[in-house]
C-alpha cells in the first residue's frame, strides 16, 4: 500500500510513504509552491499500519490525500480542524478532538484546512482484507460495515463527528510512544488498536441507545464533551470554571449550550445524571445509602436523600422496596 500527499496543483508536500515500513518518520518535500507543511509518524503492524500526519496550513489551502488501494480509516481530529472531500460527494466536517471511522472506495481526498492553524491526524489504515480479518469476531453492526466495504460503499461509522473522550487519548498515545523494537510490541499494537476500535463502536452504541442525535454542529459536539465530563466526574463534580477550561470554551457558551442541547442547565444537567445513576445504585444492592451519597458526591448521606426524594417524590428506601415489591425485611435502606 502507498499513501502520498499532494496540494492541488499535483506537486508533493509530504514524503510517500509504504505500508512496508516497519516504523518511519516523512516530513514534507520542500516545494517552493506549497501552503502546506507536513511532518508524518508511521507504524506498521501486519494488520494495520498507523500514521500521524502533523500539518501546518501557511494560508487556506487544500490538498489531495490518495492510497494506491481502497483503505478504511479510524481518524482522529487531536488538533485543529478540517473537512474531507470525498470522491463519491461524502463530505465530512472534522472538528478539533472528535473521530470516526471511514471507508471510500475512490482512494482519494481533498482535505481542507484553514490558515496558520496546526492540523493533527491520528488514525489507524486497513486494507480491505486487512479490516475483514481484524474485526472478524466483532458482534453487532459490523455485519452491516463488512457488507459496504466488500460493495465498495462508501461509509462512514456515524453522520457527524462524535467528541474524543479521555480514554481514546490515552490509548492513542501508548500507541504512538510504543517502541517497535522491544519484543511482543505487536502485540501491544494490535490489543491498543482493538482497545480504540472498541471505544468508538461503544461510544456510538450508547449514543443510539440514549437517543443523542450524532450532530455535524461543532458547538454540539463541545456540549456533549462537557456532558461526558460531568458523567465521568460525577463524585467530584467540575465547577463551571474548570469545566470551560477543559472543553477549550467559555462559561456562557457552556450555559446557553446545555439549555439548547439538554433543555437544562448544566446544574440541572448535573442533577438529573445523579438521579438516574442513584437509581441504578439502589436496584443494584451493593452499596449502603453513605457508599450511594459518596459515588454522587454528597457529603452527607441526608443530603442525598433529600435530594432524591425532592426530584422523585419518594426516599431511597422506598423506591428501593417498591422496585422490588417485597416487604421490608431488613435492607440496608
Amino acid at each position: 500500500m502507498l499513501i502520498s500527499f499532494y496540494d492541488l496543483k499535483g506537486e508533493c508536500i509530504a514524503g510517500e510513504f509504504r505500508s512496508s515500513l516497519k516504523e518511519g518518520r516523512c516530513s514534507s518535500c520542500n516545494s517552493n509552491n506549497s501552503n502546506v507543511d507536513s511532518h508524518i509518524m508511521v507504524k506498521r503492524h501486519n494488520d494495520f499500519f498507523l500514521y500521524k500526519n502533523q500539518i501546518y496550513g501557511k494560508q487556506n489551502c487544500s490538498f489531495l490525500a490518495k492510497s494506491s488501494i481502497p483503505i478504511i480509516k479510524q481518524s482522529f481530529v487531536l488538533n485543529g480542524k478540517c473537512s474531507l472531500d470525498e470522491a463519491d460527494d461524502m463530505d465530512y466536517l472534522c472538528p478539533e478532538e472528535t473521530h470516526n471511522i471511514f471507508f471510500s472506495p475512490n482512494k482519494s481526498a481533498v482535505v481542507n484546512i484553514s490558515q496558520a492553524q496546526h492540523l493533527t491526524i491520528f488514525e489507524v489504515v486497513y486494507t480491505k482484507q486487512q479490516f475483514y480479518a481484524f474485526t472478524r469476531s466483532l458482534k453487532g453492526n459490523i455485519q452491516a460495515i463488512h457488507h459496504k466495504i466488500k460493495n465498495n460503499m462508501p461509509f462512514a461509522l456515524s453522520d457527524g463527528p462524535l467528541p474524543i473522550f479521555p480514554k481514546m487519548k490515552e490509548v492513542i498515545m501508548d500507541l504512538c510512544q510504543c517502541d517497535m523494537d522491544k519484543p511482543f510490541s505487536g502485540f501491544y499494537l494490535k490489543a491498543k488498536v482493538s482497545e480504540l476500535l472498541f471505544l468508538q463502536f461503544e461510544q456510538l452504541q450508547v449514543y443510539q441507545e440514549k437517543g443523542k442525535l450524532i450532530s455535524r454542529n461543532y458547538n454540539d459536539i463541545k456540549i456533549y464533551e462537557a456532558a461526558e465530563l460531568i458523567r465521568q466526574n460525577i463524585s467530584r463534580p467540575l465547577k463551571l470554571p474548570e469545566l470551560s477550561l477543559q472543553t477549550s470554551t467559555n462559561e456562557h457558551f457552556l450555559k446557553s449550550g446545555f439549555k439548547r442541547v439538554f433543555q437544562l442547565s448544566i446544574s440541572e444537567f448535573l442533577l438529573r445524571t445523579r438521579m438516574e445513576q442513584a437509581k441504578q445504585y439502589i436496584e443494584e444492592e451493593n452499596y449502603c445509602m453513605y457508599e450511594i451519597a459518596d459515588k454522587l458526591g454528597y457529603n452527607h448521606s441526608e443530603s442525598f436523600i433529600r435530594a432524591f426524594k425532592d426530584y422523585y417524590g419518594i426516599s431511597p428506601k422506598r423506591y428501593y422496596l417498591k422496585s422490588k415489591q417485597e416487604p421490608y425485611v431488613g435492607s440496608k435502606y
